[in-house]
């Protein structure tokens, strides 16, 4: 019984909700959410990426790359008008 429970919380930390479904691991008589499809489970939108957060660090680093180029620029720039002063 202990460990069915603690199941059940282990799958809401991982995002699934309540099912009216009886024999189900996540069944609930309070507001069921969820419809599980035929092989019993319902796989969160999250989990769809490799890992949670990628989508999140792939946009930070396209943004660091971004970040990064624009300061390499204005440091050649920079480095020209200093080049051009000191000739």
């Amino acid at each position: 019984m202990v460990v069915n429970i603690m199941m059940h919380k282990i799958g809401h930390a991982l995002g699934l909700g309540h099912t009216s479904e009886e024999n189900h691991l996540m069944y609930s008589t309070e507001f069921p959410e969820i419809s599980f499809n035929a092989k019993e489970y319902n796989v969160p939108e999250r989990f769809k990426e490799f890992y949670v957060g990628q989508k999140l660090l792939v946009t930070q680093e396209k943004e660091i790359q971004s970040q990064i180029e624009l300061l390499g620029t204005k440091i050649s720039s920079e480095q020209s008008q200093y080049d051009e002063y000191y000739k």
